[in-house]
């Protein structure tokens, strides 16, 4: 099994000024061994507190991915962790590319914001559930 995690960045109530509010998207693309795929994510600030919440809903895998950021390193076993953005972290890559495609309220460039978390989760899982099917097999 292999878990690759990564994060995106998003905003909300509004796109510049004083009511701008940062919130980090935490995904973990998980690869089981018969080849299948599923996704889970957490939504809060870029501090470790969000990460661990995500961290303690997955499974213990064989081998860990992500990027270089150094709430990982403290985290996944060092012997089982591989860094850089290549190879299975692309699968978060290209999840966040789907959710920015699909979710006006990601998109960079954007009239849409989020003035509600929650509904940023919900927008979040509603599209993840409905991709599943094309999440279905994993890279070689």
């Amino acid at each position: 099994m292999v878990v690759a995690c990564d994060e995106m960045w998003t905003y909300r109530r509004a796109r510049h000024g004083a009511r701008l509010e940062e919130w980090w998207i935490w995904t973990a693309v998980v690869c089981e061994a018969d080849d299948s795929r599923w996704v889970d994510f957490e939504v809060g600030d870029r501090s470790e507190a969000p990460f661990l919440r995500l961290y303690a809903r997955l499974p213990e895998a064989g081998l860990y991915r992500s990027d270089a950021y150094s709430v990982y390193a403290g985290w996944f076993p060092p012997n089982r962790h591989v860094v850089g953005k290549g190879g299975a972290v692309n699968w978060n890559e290209g999840l966040h590319s789907v959710w920015r495609s699909k979710l006006n309220r990601l998109v960079r460039r954007t009239k849409g914001y989020t003035k509600s978390i929650e509904m940023l989760v919900y927008s979040l899982a509603l599209v993840s559930w409905r991709r599943q099917a094309k999440l279905n097999t994993c890279p070689r």
